[in-house]
């Protein structure tokens, strides 16, 4: 069976799919996409958390909801770093090497 992204507008397979607590469901690529680009927002100090991507609905998710979530380790790292760049800029004690990444 198949559902449709909301964000891709596609038709994707069952197995593909992620429901968030709010209801709302996206393609996997299409939530990590999101999460990726609001952890980036969160460094700029845009946002400062990670919400359901729907325009109607802007619940929160915790980070380790996302990674629950997201069964992509190509996703999930990707998500990972961004956090991690997150973490360094709000926590001015800690020194990040230039060759990290």
């Amino acid at each position: 069976m198949e559902r449709h992204c909301p964000i891709c507008f596609q038709n994707v397979r069952r197995s593909e799919i992620v429901k968030l607590k709010c209801g709302c469901v996206f393609c996997e690529s299409c939530l990590g996409s999101s999460f990726i680009a609001q952890a980036e927002e969160i460094e700029f100090s845009l946002t400062t958390k990670l919400t359901c991507p729907s325009d109607k609905l802007h619940h929160h998710t915790t980070t380790g909801a996302a990674f629950k979530l997201l069964k992509s380790p190509a996703i999930r790292e990707k998500l990972s770093y961004a956090l991690l760049r997150v973490y360094i800029s709000e926590n001015f004690d800690i020194k990040s090497c230039p060759r990290f990444g």
